[in-house]
Order: structure tokens, then C-alpha cells, then sequence
């Protein structure tokens, strides 16, 4: 279909939008910048350029990767246009005949100036300003604009969203200006103010529907827990180390909110090994001593068996009744566990996303801890939640969430935070290993393995061999192994290995039957093996730095001094990710560069819930002077006007901003 004859309404099908609006508010992704041609003297080589030209006949070399070329004459300096692979191209030069217009990179080739696969059109291509914006749509870029020129053209279809003193007082641009300009800008300084205006209404819908929504879960009433009660007392003093200060601190918040009768929505980060377990236990405590349920979530069954097991360590002597619940539970067993839950007598049932699943009722639940939060769907998270009346909630992660993203993405949540480690806990060091020198980093697992009674992790990124990729696969490592190491039993897991099978491999480890444990990242989150002192991370290229710390925190438990070695091949060694990893050991700020490197979507786990497609235009790291100014105004529209009677537009823009996102349900 031709571009003049195309309709808003084809672009609205082709792309599944949902209307018109859509189509102002798709964006370009980028923008290239273009130095407009005004005379010879602008035709400079190694430049992008924008220019009107005259064109010859254009040739077709169909022995030379199909070249077509054509020459140009730029106001008097000779070039010529080249494009592979794309023999229509003949065609297309010949109707535009006499003249065209082009954009693109000029590079200099045997003394001949070259346009290597340019843009070229019978209308101007770029704005004056030689700003050309790429939309990388399924749809030709120049068409995109037409169409949305088209829309602009029409009336009545942008409506301003915020009251015109809010406007002049924050010296904000008129919305309509300011789409307008993300599609058509004149100059750099204009088009940043216009994505200004549009971050700011991206920042203040998000703050203001996250107001909303936790005004209403606020309005709910939570069971009041005591956390004073001679249980909890006597399991801190029964613990066989003193609690950190930043422990104490972070006991003493769960323990003021859960006093109230206002649900609390906690998040607590903490470093991987600063011991957020023992403050899960002391707010699953409050729940039982107060005549409650309490849930304990975690992301797998190795991560959940092992919680389970060292709950009944600290408190089955003290006669708190504890229970598993995961996928693998036998049906005899769960019922019993079932009938127990049912009875409203108070427990702590650990698991997996089994304590979600139908059929399964916690009318009497008081306090649910989510460890890993990041992990679950948020509507797996909003379904425990929703099985009780209303309880207290905590939720955790080891996975450091930049402040700046926190700000964002947990604006409901109380915040906690720990940095120091527990006492004796050692220092990691990490060392990166050339795949050519791994004959040494076996010698050293040798050594260590005989000296010492430790545990070995050997990290690969795939199950089965991968060709394409030229990457190891844990199965064909583990054989190797085997044959490399005969004094010692090698242990293989994966998470397609059946989950008995794997909790057998894990007890074997852990017991020190086997010394060497090759594994995908299934072992990536709270396993704790103290005996742990080497973790073999093979390609590490392949992961975020997040994921890498996590791997890394798998070791250092102990008493035994602890190496995390990076075995890369000659590519991947000066990886900026891998040195990074390599001189930082501190999660918060490797979590910081990750969010430099990957970006928010990465690192929060929000490409499941639509995040990515709300914030289109506000960026976190650049943003925060805007993110404090949305804040501070959602936080006034909300104490002056919570209903939105006189931001009208404002409220039907949230609501189809938010419409069925479920990480808005969740909060």
C-alpha cells in the first residue's frame, strides 16, 4: 500500500494497537543526527549527512553481491550511493530521477565518496535540524511519521493531561508540543525538554497509581501480632552468633509494624550472607506466638527444603510446628499438612509456588515472607497474599536493587536495608582464568580438595552442547570431570534432572560425599554449603553481573578462605562486565554498574510485568531530579484531591496506562 494512501487505522491494525493515542505515544527507539548539506564544503567524509542531490542512471552488478550504484552530485561535489543485496533499489532510483533525497554516513574509499546503504526518498527525509528519528517499527520509518503527521493534522485527539499553573510553575512543556517534537524536533535542546515533559507524566502516573493503590491496602485492617513474646526472645538467645546492627535495626522495623493493626509491606535487601533468614524467622515468630499462620515462599524446592530444614532446626525444639509444601509433596503427605492448616492451628508452612496453588486455604495466615520476591510473577505474589484476611508481608531479595530503582519499582514498600556482615563471614577473592591455563585451575581444585575437606561448585551456562554458541554443557563438563578427577565423587544437577534425584545429589554434597558439584545457575540462590571454597563460573559472559554475585555468594560460608574463578576463553577476557566483577565485591555496587551496563528491566525482573512498556521514556539513572519532583507532586494531588476530580485527563490516561498490569495489582 502506498504511503499517501495509508490511514492511521492500518498502522493501528499492522502493529496491534489499541487506538489512535497508541500512535503518538509509540516513539522513536533512537535518533540519529544528521548534518544537513548546504554547499560542497559540508560533503566531509566520516560525517552522517543529510542532502538533496542530483542522481545518474544507477547500475546493477549482479557479480558483485548484487551491488547497485548510482552517482550523486552534492551541490557540485561528485559521490556515489551503494547498495547489496537490495536489486529493487534500480528501480527505485530511476523513478526518483532527476533528484532525490539521501541521509547517510559518508566514508571515504579509494579516493571516492561513498554512501554505503542510505536512506533515500522523493521528500525530505529529516527535519532542518538533520534529527532523524528511527522508530525500528515493522513499518518504514518515513511512513510511521507521515501517518502520525496525519493524526497531529486532526483535531481533538491530544488532551493536556496536567492544569496549567502546574504547568508554568514546573516550567514544564505543553504535552501536545511535547509529542509532537519527539516525532518532529527541531534541535537537540527542544527535543530533550520534550522528553522531560513526557518522563515526568510517565513518573507521575506510576507514583500517583502506587499512592492509590496503597492507600487501599492501607485501608485494610491487619491481625496485631506481638512480637515481645518469650518465643522469640528465647530463639535469638539460642542463636549461636550476636545479631549484627544492622540486623538488630531491621528486627526492631518488622517488630514496630507488625504491632499495628495497618498491614506491613516491608522490603528488606541484603548482600548474599548478611543473614536476612534469622529476621524472616523473627517475623514468622510473631505470627505463631500471636495465634497465627505463617507462609514462608521461596523461588525453588532446594532453596525451600533447605529453609525447611534449618527451620526445624532452630525451632522444632522450642515446639513451633513447621511443614514443607512443594510440588513434589506426596499427595498422603499434603493432605495431612492440608488438615493441620485447616484446623487454624498456628504453623509455619514453607514452599514453593505450590502454597499458591487451588484448593489450598490460609484463612488464619498473619505474616507471609517472600524471599527471592523478584522471582515470582507478581500475581503469584498477590495470591498468597490474598489467601489470608489481610497479613503483614515481608518481602526479600539478595539481589541489590539499585536506591534509584527502588524508588520506582517498590514505592509501596517500607524499605530495610543490610550491609554489614555477620562476623566471621570471609572475603571472597575472584580471578579470571584463560580457557588455555584451566590445566592450572584443576591443579588447584586437586590441591584444595586434598588438603582440605571442601566442596567445589562448577558452573556451566547450558545443559546440552550448543554448537552455535561454542559453549561447554554441564553434562559434558561433569564427564570430563570425572575422568580428570577419579579420587573424587562428581556430582551432576540441573534442572531437568528429576527433583528427587537432585535432592539426593544436593544431601551427597552436603554431606561431602561428593566433592565436586557440576551445575547449571539452579544452585544460584541460598544454598549454603560452608564447606564450600571454590566456585568454577565457566563463560561468565553469559550472565549478568547480579547473577554472577549470587553464584559467587554460594562460597565463603565458612572457615576455609574462598576463590570464585572465571574461566573465560581469549573473546571474553577483557569483557568490561567480567573485569567489573572481578575488582567489586560489593553488591550494591555491582548491582549499580549492572543497571549502567543491562539497564532496569534486567536487573528488577519488570520486562513480566509491562514495566518496560510504561516507562518508555523515563530513564532511572538520568531521571532522579524529575522522579523527586513527580514524587513530591503525586504525593500533594493525593493529600488535596485522592480521587482525581480535577485531573480528569490525568486519571483515564493512568487507567489505560495500568490496564491489566499486574505489577500494579500486586502492590
Amino acid at each position: 500500500m502506498a504511503i499517501k494512501n495509508r490511514e492511521p487505522s492500518d498502522l493501528i491494525r499492522e502493529l496491534s494497537l489499541d487506538s489512535i493515542e497508541d500512535i503518538i505515544y509509540s516513539f522513536p527507539k533512537k535518533y540519529k543526527e544528521f548534518t544537513v548539506v548546504k554547499s560542497a564544503e559540508d560533503v566531509i567524509t566520516g560525517k552522517n549527512l543529510a542532502f538533496k542531490a542530483q542522481i545518474g542512471m544507477p547500475v546493477y552488478y549482479p557479480e558483485r553481491k548484487r551491488l547497485v550504484k548510482v552517482d550523486l552530485n552534492i551541490e557540485g561535489k561528485r559521490a556515489s550511493a551503494c547498495w547489496f543485496n537490495q536489486p529493487y533499489k534500480k528501480i527505485q532510483i530511476l523513478k526518483l530521477k532527476p533528484s532525490a533525497y539521501f541521509a547517510g554516513e559518508a566514508v571515504a574509499n579509494n579516493r571516492e565518496i561513498v554512501f554505503y546503504h542510505p536512506m533515500v526518498g522523493k521528500e525530505p527525509i529529516y527535519q532542518n535540524s538533520g534529527i532523524y528519528p528511527e522508530y525500528c517499527l515493522e513499518v518504514n520509518d518515513n511512513e510511521v511519521r507521515t501517518i502520525i503527521k496525519k493524526v497531529f493534522d486532526g483535531n481533538g485527539i491530544i488532551k493536556e493531561t496536567l492544569p496549567e499553573s502546574l504547568i508554568n510553575k514546573l516550567k514544564l512543556m505543553k504535552l501536545k508540543d511535547a509529542l509532537y517534537l519527539m516525532h518532529f524536533p527541531k534541535d537537540l535542546s527542544n527535543l530533550e525538554r520534550a522528553r522531560k515533559r513526557i518522563a515526568f507524566d510517565e513518573l507521575l502516573q506510576w507514583k500517583l497509581t502506587i499512592l492509590t493503590e496503597k492507600q487501599k491496602y492501607n485501608s485494610k485492617n491487619a491481625p496485631i501480632l506481638n512480637p515481645d513474646s518469650e518465643l522469640i526472645k528465647n530463639f535469638i538467645s539460642s542463636l549461636p552468633f550476636k545479631l549484627t546492627i544492622d540486623q538488630k535495626r531491621v528486627v526492631e522495623e518488622v517488630f514496630s509494624d507488625v504491632k499495628n493493626n495497618k498491614p506491613m509491606h516491608r522490603l528488606l535487601q541484603g548482600d548474599v550472607g548478611s543473614g536476612k533468614t534469622v529476621i524472616a524467622v523473627s517475623a514468622l515468630l510473631c505470627a505463631i506466638s500471636s495465634g497465627f499462620q505463617a507462609a514462608f515462599m521461596v523461588p525453588s524446592e532446594i532453596l525451600s527444603k533447605q529453609h525447611f530444614e534449618k527451620l526445624r532446626e532452630w525451632l522444632a525444639p522450642m515446639g513451633v510446628k513447621i511443614y514443607l509444601l512443594t510440588g513434589s509433596t506426596k499427595k498422603s503427605e499434603r493432605n495431612l499438612i492440608i488438615e493441620e492448616i485447616n484446623k487454624g492451628v498456628p504453623l509455619i508452612l514453607t514452599g514453593t509456588h505450590a502454597l499458591i496453588t487451588e484448593g489450598l486455604e490460609l484463612k488464619n495466615l498473619g505474616l507471609v515472607v517472600i524471599d527471592e520476591q523478584h522471582r515470582f510473577g507478581v500475581r503469584q505474589r498477590l495470591s498468597l497474599i490474598e489467601k489470608g484476611i489481610c497479613p503483614h508481608t515481608l518481602v526479600m531479595t539478595a539481589t541489590p536493587i539499585p536506591r534509584t530503582l527502588a524508588s520506582i519499582f517498590y514505592a509501596d514498600l517500607d524499605y530495610s536495608e543490610i550491609k554489614t556482615m555477620p562476623e566471621g563471614r570471609q572475603e571472597i577473592v575472584t580471578k579470571i582464568i584463560n580457557k588455555n591455563d584451566v590445566k592450572k585451575l584443576y591443579s588447584i581444585i586437586k590441591e584444595n580438595l586434598k588438603n582440605y575437606d571442601s566442596r567445589v561448585f562448577y558452573v556451566c551456562p547450558l545443559i546440552e552442547d550448543s554448537d552455535s554458541l561454542r559453549l561447554e554443557s554441564v553434562k559434558k563438563r561433569h564427564k570430563e570431570l570425572v575422568n580428570l578427577f577419579p579420587e573424587f565423587e562428581v556430582g551432576l544437577i540441573h534442572g531437568k534432572i528429576k527433583q528427587s534425584e537432585q535432592d539426593k545429589v544436593m544431601q551427597d554434597f552436603r554431606a561431602g560425599k561428593i566433592k565436586i558439584l557440576v551445575s547449571t545457575t539452579v544452585i544460584e540462590v541460598g544454598i549454603d554449603i560452608p564447606q564450600a571454597n571454590i566456585m568454577v563460573i565457566e563463560n561468565p559472559e553469559r550472565f549478568g553481573l547480579a547473577q554472577l554475585h549470587q553464584l559467587r555468594g554460594r562460597i565463603g560460608r565458612g572457615k576455609l578462605g574462598s576463590t570464585c574463578y572465571l574461566l573465560v576463553d581469549e573473546e571474553a577476557y577483557s569483557s568490561k562486565r567480567i573485569q567489573i566483577f572481578e575488582k567489586v565485591s560489593d553488591g550494591f555496587e555491582l548491582a549499580e554498574k549492572d543497571l549502567e551496563l543491562r539497564g532496569q528491566g534486567e536487573i528488577i525482573g519488570s520486562k513480566q510485568s509491562g514495566i518496560d512498556q510504561t516507562l518508555k521514556v523515563a530513564n532511572p539513572l538520568k531521571d532522579t531530579d524529575i522522579m523527586r519532583v513527580a514524587q513530591k507532586v503525586a504525593e500533594v494531588i493525593m493529600q488535596k484531591d485522592p480521587d482525581l476530580l480535577h485531573f480528569k485527563e490525568l486519571k483515564f490516561k493512568m487507567e489505560k496506562t495500568f490496564k491489566d498490569r499486574e505489577v500494579i495489582k500486586a502492590i
